[in-house]
């Protein structure tokens, strides 16, 4: 079936009856295919005054029917349903469609195709594969974050397994931050155990303070959790902790100046 639903996909677009809009790029669908992954969007085509922004457009065609003499019958049918979905990038979106009928994650998707995975220290593997592993974990936090959004959990356990498969310390914090946003629990655990073992580190990586800024208290959240891993229930006593807890204090206190000035 998934090889139908794949030809049906690359054919002509024939039958298509909607079309995803993304920043310029449209992709046609089918709303029974969108609506039997999707209970989200199953919904949405019930109720169309929901949150993304839908139009129907209507087209005027001719269709000679029956009868010796030839005559047009005029007749009006519907096109398409234009959804825009604007909180993705197109890249991403097109995935998602694929993903959608053909319930498997493209080469570049899964990062399959990239030669080697950066090692878990992430100084390994040179620029190029570090570039390739960041367009995939670009890729993947954009699918985990749809996957959510439209409640498509095969898509989203796969998101997770790769970006587990990708934690490393240039971009842990960016695969933490969506593990959190989108309760990926599987993923956020794995990340917080990955941290936890290298907690100095963290605190030199852009990403890290990159979070203190604008989700300090996901940070706060995260840090409990080490907390907890370690045995400090009664709240960070060692160097590491300390000093986590002092940067993120820090950062509180300048966020809240911020806001004042």
């Amino acid at each position: 079936m998934t090889d139908d639903l794949s030809r049906l996909l690359v054919s002509t677009k024939s039958w298509t009856d909607i079309v995803l809009a993304c920043r310029g790029r449209q992709f046609p669908c089918h709303r029974v295919v969108l609506a039997a992954r999707s209970n989200v969007f199953a919904s949405m085509f019930l109720h169309q005054d929901t949150t993304e922004e839908v139009h129907n457009q209507v087209r005027y065609f001719a269709s000679v029917c029956g009868g010796g003499g030839g005559r047009g019958v005029a007749a009006i049918v519907p096109l398409h349903l234009k959804v825009d979905i604007d909180d993705t990038d197109p890249e991403v979106l097109e995935e998602f469609v694929r993903f959608l009928y053909r319930d498997c994650l493209s080469a570049f998707a899964s990062g399959d195709s990239e030669a080697d995975l950066v090692s878990d220290s992430g100084s390994g593997g040179g620029s190029s594969n570090s570039s390739s592993s960041s367009n995939a974990v670009w890729m993947l936090t954009g699918l985990l974050s749809l996957a959510d959004k439209y409640n498509v959990p095969r898509l989203k356990e796969l998101a997770e397994q790769h970006l587990t498969q990708r934690l490393c310390m240039r971009q842990l914090a960016v695969i933490l931050t969506y593990a959190k946003l989108h309760n990926a629990e599987i993923l956020s655990a794995e990340a917080v155990k990955f941290m936890g073992a290298r907690k100095e580190e963290v605190l030199d990586t852009a990403g890290w303070k990159e979070m203190l800024e604008v989700q300090p208290r996901m940070a706060e959240e995260i840090l409990k959790e080490l907390s907890k891993e370690d045995g400090e229930n009664q709240g960070p006593d060692s160097t590491t902790a300390r000093r986590l807890w002092s940067t993120l204090g820090f950062q509180r206190w300048l966020t809240a100046l911020r806001a004042i000035f």
